[in-house]
């Protein structure tokens, strides 16, 4: 994310009518906190002197992140120098590198090594905290023929049980957490047909998204089917910006890495904790760019606060332009309806432009190191 076009995230609290007086905990709702909250007599008082203002702390809430891998026969095929499968592990652990702590990682495998070829068995990295080293090392030891994870059979290409598997993973319905599917293949539907094919595929990711869970996908080398790609990748509703390829399109080491850090940066900044619970909703107001942006209880656009899990969260257009970066600056106001003239990074290490610029188990999401809830 560059410090151009990155957010800068900050939630500030008119206190002229009342004040902040403690944070917020587990099963604090609207109007209460265990040691306080934020409280004011007239939440809709215009923006006279007595309306002053302060940054209420942020947290940002770590996505699931299911990667459905493709290790199928033709992996082992060179795309330069190296192997297909060779630059896919090094790609996924680069990845995983840069967000642990950030993003909870998952990871499975098709076609994987138990039981009749063109099924599935057991998700073998479930997402959860913590998962990013037993992933890597994973990966890692699959970069000897000799590991069973290592891709010499089945040769089948079975992305339709892939997806079904990961469809039915319980950590991707946890309420009040984002999560998304990553498939990554390099080539088609083969030899296999016990979910659907295509179709089947298809419909498995568009009954994802319609429970909340999106797919992004990527190709990986020239023998992918692109018509086809497309379509899963309309489906999962997580398309690369480009209209010809609307998957992610990566021919070699270089594309992967570029696909997969776009991905990783899109996971994070639709929801946010806020540390503070307001007293009353109607004074709760939120600008992008200076504009105010409307709360949607019915969550299809703008913004919405979860009292019992004190979760801010963004719908529709509102959400993309954040996790696109075309929102130069978020503020959410309590109080007095209109934005402060400066926002600050409020509870974090500081600004930045990058992940790598944040301490660990911070991200940087708004332009802001902001501590991750995990």
């Amino acid at each position: 994310m560059s410090r151009s076009t990155s957010i800068l995230a900050s939630l500030l609290l008119v206190t002229g009518c009342g004040g902040l007086t403690g944070e917020s905990g587990p099963g604090a709702g609207v109007g209460g906190t265990r040691d306080g909250g934020i409280a004011a007599d007239d939440p809709n008082a215009g923006g006279g002197e007595s309306c002053g203002s302060e940054a209420i702390p942020l947290e940002a809430v770590a996505p699931n992140l299911l990667i459905v891998l493709d290790r199928s026969c033709s992996m082992k095929i060179k795309a330069g120098s190296q192997s297909k499968w060779e630059i896919a592990v090094a790609a996924l652990n680069k990845l995983v590198a840069k967000h642990q702590g950030v993003i909870r990682f998952g990871l499975t495998l098709f076609p994987d090594t138990t039981g009749a070829s063109c099924k599935q068995d057991a998700i073998p990295v479930p997402p959860a905290a913590a998962t990013g080293g037993k992933l890597q090392a994973l990966l890692t030891s699959a970069l000897s023929p000799a590991d069973p994870n290592y891709p010499n059979g089945p040769c089948v290409t079975n992305i339709d049980t892939g997806m079904l598997q990961a469809s039915a993973e319980p950590a991707l319905a946890e309420p009040g957490r984002p999560s998304f599917v990553l498939l990554i293949s390099d080539g088609g539907q083969a030899l296999c047909s016990e979910a659907g094919g295509d179709a089947g595929t298809t419909q498995v990711i568009k009954d994802l998204r319609n429970k909340g869970v999106s797919t992004f996908v990527v190709g990986f080398g020239s023998a992918v089917d692109g018509n086809q790609l497309n379509l899963f990748a309309d489906a999962g509703g997580k398309p690369s910006g480009n209209a010809s390829s609307r998957y992610y399109k990566a021919e070699d080491a270089a594309g992967l890495d570029a696909a997969l850090a776009a991905i990783g940066r899109q996971t994070l900044g639709c929801v946010l904790h806020l540390k503070q619970v307001p007293a009353s909703l109607d004074a709760l107001h939120v600008f992008f760019d200076k504009k105010a942006i409307a709360r949607d209880p019915g969550h299809k656009e703008g913004w919405d606060y979860d009292a019992a899990k004190e979760l801010l969260s963004f719908y529709g257009k509102a959400c993309s332009e954040l996790e696109a970066g075309k929102v130069s600056g978020v503020d959410v106001v309590y109080g007095c309806k209109k934005p402060p003239p400066e926002p600050s990074c409020a509870g974090g290490a500081g600004r930045c432009g990058d992940q790598s610029e944040c301490p660990p188990k911070q991200t940087c999401l708004a332009g802001c190191c902001l501590n991750v809830l995990e």
